[in-house]
């Protein structure tokens, strides 16, 4: 018995021993360190990374077109200010110039004033028949048509059915904007042309004017410069140069390729060395935007600006420092923010 008691002692002691040796070598081991999941960086708190329109949102706001509110949001089912828009498509357009009259409405202290008297000198901006141009009234899709159409002079690539109502004054307009892909026909060939166009619509709207002045700039620095060539000949007296570049000089004759022709697509022309437009050329329209229209459609009033369609609410209050949304201003558009 008193064998067994010894034995059994023995293997205690000797687990005991195997768990102190146990612990102490897991204590000296380095503890096993968990990476917290990487954390997604939003461009707006209320707009889902990953998505088209955040993709589009990251463009408009490194153009300097859209900042969001002081909360960190974007709000992009809110509606859209027409003195909003003005602001929004003098900077996509990189308009400045000023027109010496303005609207009734319109005083010189608030803050869209020289952005609408922008608008107007750019023919995008008619007012109303009452002569107002009503800057808090939400602006309306078949509005954005109208304003978009007189601006880039748009053609109509193919005709379009719209199943559901649109104003006489913004038809044309309407079905040149949906034919060249700018805004599209919804399920069952809907348009909702007499909502309010909101804030990730027009978004939608933007990206594709930004996309084609981003082409624009780079072939013109890819096509800036000059061709240049070197030559050798023996021989005295003058040479009269021609246009192929050729020298002629009493006693020998040598050819000098003289400066080139850049021409867009790579090939260098002899010639005196100035930038070729492509065929057709490239006048920087689509860079400034386009030259737009000011003559309404027949019937009078152009409708972007339709007195009958009332107000739809005040202005969204993203840029009015006078009515700041619930939140506060987002900054973006107060010219009294830092």
């Amino acid at each position: 018995m008193k064998k067994f008691i010894s034995m059994l002692l023995a293997i205690i002691v000797a687990v005991g021993a195997f768990s102190i040796t146990f612990v102490s070598v897991s204590a000296d081991e380095p503890p096993l360190l968990i990476s917290p999941a990487p954390t997604v960086q939003r461009v707006f708190t209320d707009v889902e990374p990953g998505t088209a329109l955040e993709t589009a949102l990251v463009k408009l706001k490194d153009a300097g077109i859209i900042n969001g509110y002081e909360d960190g949001s974007f709000q992009p089912d809110g509606g859209l200010s027409r003195a909003e828009f003005c602001k929004m498509i003098n900077i996509l357009f990189g308009y400045t110039e000023l027109a010496t009259t303005g609207f009734p409405d319109v005083p010189a202290d608030v803050w869209y004033h020289d952005h609408v008297l922008i608008a107007k000198k750019q023919g995008y901006i008619q007012g109303f028949e009452d002569g107002t141009f009503r800057g808090n009234e939400k602006i309306t899709r078949e509005q954005v048509c109208v304003i978009i159409d007189r601006i880039n002079n748009c053609y109509k690539l193919y005709d379009v059915v719209i199943n559901d109502e649109v104003s006489d004054w913004s038809r044309e307009s309407v079905i040149k904007v949906i034919s060249n892909g700018l805004m599209p026909l919804e399920e069952g060939g809907t348009f909702r042309a007499k909502q309010i166009i909101t804030r990730a619509e027009f978004s939608y709207v933007f990206v594709p004017f930004l996309d084609a002045r981003a082409e624009i700039e780079a072939d013109k620095e890819q096509n800036a410069g000059t061709g240049t060539g070197t030559g050798t000949g023996t021989g005295t007296g003058t040479g009269t140069g021609t246009g192929n570049g050729s020298t002629t000089k009493p006693g020998s004759s040598t050819t000098k390729p003289g400066t080139g022709t850049v021409i867009p697509g790579g090939a260098v022309k002899p010639g005196t060395g100035t930038t070729n437009p492509p065929a057709g050329g490239d006048d920087n329209k689509d860079d400034e935007g386009g030259t737009g229209t000011t003559t309404p459609p027949e019937g009078g009033n152009d409708g972007e600006d339709d007195p009958t369609d009332p107000p739809e609410g005040g202005n969204d209050g993203e840029d009015d420092p006078t009515d700041p949304p619930a939140g506060g201003n987002d900054g973006e558009d107060d010219p009294t923010d830092p």
